[in-house]
């Protein structure tokens, strides 16, 4: 449960570092008075209430960003009332290939990464950056960037931001957050037990992975949780055992939770069908997903009421011109019906386009040479021969004796 609020939760990674110790499998796992005080600090931490804002957006916003030699570490904030207030916290070490950054390359980094984690927020606003280093200025007035530095300068050209530099000894909170030893889990949503659930599919599907694992190697059980291995399009780049590519299998209880999430709330942008399938599938996974997000999506009020129909609007029927009686007539074939006692089973239908008038022939059989002869006996020879024979081009209406 700690894990999930630890971006709500200042220094959560130097206060779990005692616990997180225990999950190395190199470590021997020995709880000692430091990990029972961690335990209690952090317990105390969870009581109280955070001290995080709701996002004004009638108000600037401010990204403090920092990176370290292992980790990157940034803030949201806003200045309320005279007070700087804080929206959320964010950090993540770094891979192998960014540790062998330089200093500036790394606070680069943090500066992009940030402005992707805080996106949501501060798309189409102009908003400051905040950091200990004149990376961000380096980075602007860079002759001729070559390969990762001008895909990051063209990045932050989207945006409308100030920078402003703070000495390190100021920017205490971005710098903490940066020099953390565990990779920042994803905000996933912490969903109910399996016990409390009606779901049955879920309820076998998590009995079977629990007896036999090796039967089931694209599934796993964590915690009391079932997930799936199952990557997507954006997970094509990470590593084979990257813990992303395991996706949290949700109980149908907790689908409309899960769906609200995606698409309602503010952050959501109430976006179409593909795009909220797409960030469901990043996280979660259930049988019939995108059938239930497009269900969703279409009955959704807010959508039904704001977004413009997409859909192309139908034209007018065409206007057809009849000269006179029997000039067009419609013929079609329904059936086969329950076989009457005199042996009729289909019903051949004739209509006169010009006075809608309609012939109906019960038919025993629906072929071509039945069709024939009730053509001839009652339309051709009490009528006339018409102009034009309109059909659905049905086998029974193509053979060659109608020619």
């Amino acid at each position: 449960m700690s894990s999930w609020y630890r971006k709500f939760l200042k220094d959560y990674a130097t206060l779990a570092e005692p616990l997180t110790k225990l999950t190395s499998s190199k470590v021997k796992y020995l709880w000692t008075t430091e990990q029972q005080d961690a335990f209690t600090k952090i317990k105390t931490l969870m009581a109280e209430a955070p001290l995080l804002n709701c996002p004004n957006f009638a108000k600037k916003f401010t990204v403090q960003t920092d990176a370290s030699d292992t980790g990157l570490g940034a803030v949201l904030l806003q200045t309320i009332n005279g007070e700087e207030r804080v929206l959320e916290f964010a950090s993540r070490v770094l891979s192998p290939a960014e540790r062998n950054y330089t200093v500036t390359e790394r606070e680069c980094l943090g500066v992009i990464w940030a402005v992707r984690k805080f996106r949501q927020y501060i798309e189409g606003y102009e908003f400051t950056v905040v950091t200990d280093h004149a990376s961000l200025r380096w980075l602007c007035n860079l002759r001729n960037p070559t390969g990762r530095l001008s895909r990051w300068a063209l990045e932050l050209q989207r945006h409308t931001y100030k920078v402003e530099h703070r000495k390190g000894s100021l920017n205490h909170v971005p710098d903490a957050l940066s020099r953390i030893y565990e990779e920042d889990e994803e905000e996933i949503t912490t969903l109910s037990l399996m016990s409390n659930s009606e779901d049955t599919w879920y309820l076998s599907t998590y009995e079977k992975v629990s007896k036999d694992p090796s039967d089931y190697p694209d599934w796993n059980i964590r915690g009391g949780q079932m997930y799936k291995f199952r990557p997507n399009n954006e997970d094509k780049n990470l590593a084979d055992d990257d813990e992303r590519k395991w996706k949290l299998v949700v109980q149908r209880e907790q689908r409309p939770v899960v769906l609200r999430e995606c698409h309602d709330e503010p952050t959501a942008a109430h976006l179409g069908r593909e795009k909220t399938y797409d960030r469901l599938a990043e996280r979660y996974f259930w049988p019939k997903m995108y059938t239930d997000v497009a269900d969703y999506v279409r009955k959704c009020k807010t959508c039904q009421q704001i977004k413009v129909e997409q859909r192309t609007k139908k034209g007018l029927m065409g206007h057809r011109v009849i000269p006179r009686p029997w000039h067009t007539v419609a013929a079609d074939v329904a059936g086969p019906f329950p076989r009457s006692n005199s042996g009729f089973e289909y019903m051949l239908i004739f209509e006169d386009l010009f006075s809608k008038w309609v012939e109906c022939i019960p038919i025993r059989q629906a072929n071509g040479k039945t069709i024939l002869k009730y053509l001839k006996e009652r339309i051709v020879l009490r009528y006339g021969p018409p102009t034009i024979l309109q059909t659905d081009n049905g086998t029974e209406f193509r053979k060659h004796t109608h020619r």
